[in-house]
């Protein structure tokens, strides 16, 4: 009944108050992967984006982990690595189970140690989730690109997706094409400010 009343009235309606935990830093998080996609010309697995969007004291700031090869990713994963373990007090919001399974991935790959491991996944809120418990939306997919545009977002590279953006990866790694890597940027960094949205609405 609930779920008729949000499409018969074209809006959201809140059925249990969201818990959202009260952090100084609040790191916003997507990870870009090869995982599951395939090109032509290359069929391996590689984690080759970290992005971060860092939010402290109203300050922003959006931290890109890139692995310049596909030998880097290990060098791309231990930046971020070292940025974790400098931060304090923390949170890491992320949209969706694809970055807790590839965190997993990756701490067996290069073998972190289980406190670091700790750190991060017991910091980790999953917000898609607190989404479909929290909140009913006249709409029949919770997905980012389905929510954040409910509540107003909107991508400024409307036509990229995970798929277009390891074309243009390869694009970068072959020819050093920086136009290339700047689409990737801009595509990820708006999936990072589109997850900090949805996150700030439930809020």
């Amino acid at each position: 009944k609930i779920a008729a009343k949000s499409f018969l009235e074209n809006k959201h309606l809140f059925i249990k108050k969201p818990n959202l935990p009260d952090k100084e830093t609040e790191i916003f998080l997507d990870f870009e992967s090869s995982l599951g996609l395939n090109l032509e010309d290359y069929t391996g697995d590689i984690d080759y984006l970290i992005g971060v969007l860092i939010r402290k004291k109203n300050h922003e700031e959006f931290l890109p982990f890139i692995a310049d090869s596909i030998e880097d990713e290990e060098l791309m994963f231990m930046k971020f690595i070292d940025f974790i373990k400098k931060q304090k007090d923390f949170v890491i919001y992320h949209y969706g189970y694809f970055e807790v399974t590839r965190f997993n991935e990756l701490f067996n790959k290069y073998e972190i140690d289980k406190k670091t491991r700790s750190d991060i996944i017991d910091n980790m809120v999953n917000i898609h989730n607190i989404c479909k418990e929290c909140v009913i939306f006249p709409m029949t997919s919770y997905s980012l690109k389905s929510i954040a545009p409910y509540l107003g977002f909107k991508w400024r590279l409307e036509d990229l997706d995970a798929q277009k953006s390891l074309v243009l990866y390869m694009d970068y790694i072959k020819n050093d094409d920086k136009g290339a890597l700047q689409k990737i940027l801009t595509y990820n960094e708006d999936d990072l400010i589109a997850t900090k949205i949805v996150k700030d609405f439930l809020a």
